[in-house]
């Protein structure tokens, strides 16, 4: 069935992206992903669309020569982070854009989907890569905050929204959850301020698009709060157990030098929440 495929137009971490009939694409998982991991991405995608937030519509999951894959609206446009790298002038409104973007997500209400906390419990109790006092800093914590009902988005960032001809466009639902919204906004501390500039820093054009990121996540940020205000120690108490999941649940796609930069945040985090008492 693979030459069923239409051209080839992108590829992530875990999946391809392939041209599937004149106004579709297939999001083709690689091998290792299994379908019940493709299932509640494409639950996920379903929800946010049906619930009103800008993103493509989602057709049938699919298998192709043992690969499981999501059809999908098929619309055409850059990545936020390709069109504010072709037009830095552009800047302060895109990420005024992807606030208020996000602020939409976070008002769609959505009980069926899985527990945000659920899935930072089920990952970091049974891990190898803390100990168990770590672990049990990290769950207290957990403990502590609320579970929100509210649509997660899980890997929101500028390269998962495009600029289509109908405005921004969420993509990406493969870590969609239900949640506190601040956990989602940590969520996007913690990919931009953590995790990306490392695997920018070798990359060509890379100091320019990591100096964009801090900008755009400043702006952001700043709109974000106007929409849906917020104390600093709130969203800050999301940071440790999505730094957690970052480590464990996407151990496999870490970028060089990542895992020791969580590890240590994590431990200096634990450790400042002991003291604390």
């Amino acid at each position: 069935m693979m030459d069923e495929l239409g051209q080839l137009i992108g590829q992530g971490a875990t999946a391809e992206i392939y041209a599937w009939g004149e106004d579709r694409v297939l999001k083709l998982f690689f091998p290792s992903w299994p379908r019940i991991t493709v299932e509640a991405e494409a639950q996920a995608a379903t929800v946010a669309h049906e619930a009103g937030v800008p993103t493509p519509s989602v057709g049938e999951t699919i298998e192709v020569d043992g690969r499981y894959g999501i059809v999908f609206e098929r619309v055409d446009g850059p990545s936020m982070t390709e069109q504010v790298v072709r037009h830095p002038w552009q800047l302060r409104r895109a990420a005024r854009q992807s606030a208020e973007l996000h602020a939409g997500i976070h008002a769609c209400k959505v009980p069926q989907l899985i527990s945000l906390k659920d899935e930072v419990r089920w990952n970091v109790e049974p891990t190898d890569l803390l100990d168990a006092d770590v672990k049990g800093g990290i769950l207290r914590r957990l403990e502590r905050l609320p579970d929100g009902d509210s649509l997660f988005h899980g890997d929101f960032y500028p390269n998962n929204v495009m600029m289509s001809p109908r405005g921004p466009l969420a993509i990406d639902w493969s870590a969609g959850r239900r949640a506190d919204p601040l956990a989602d906004v940590a969520r996007t501390w913690q990919l931009i301020r953590m995790s990306i500039p490392l695997a920018l820093a070798k990359m060509k054009g890379g100091r320019l698009i990591a100096i964009f990121m801090a900008a755009y996540y400043r702006l952001y940020l700043r709109r974000y709060r106007q929409l849906r205000p917020f104390a600093d120690e709130e969203m800050a108490a999301w940071k440790m157990p999505m730094v957690a999941l970052r480590l464990v649940r996407d151990e496999d796609i870490l970028f060089p030098g990542e895992r020791q930069r969580l590890t240590r945040y994590i431990a200096k985090a634990v450790h400042a929440t002991a003291d604390g008492g």
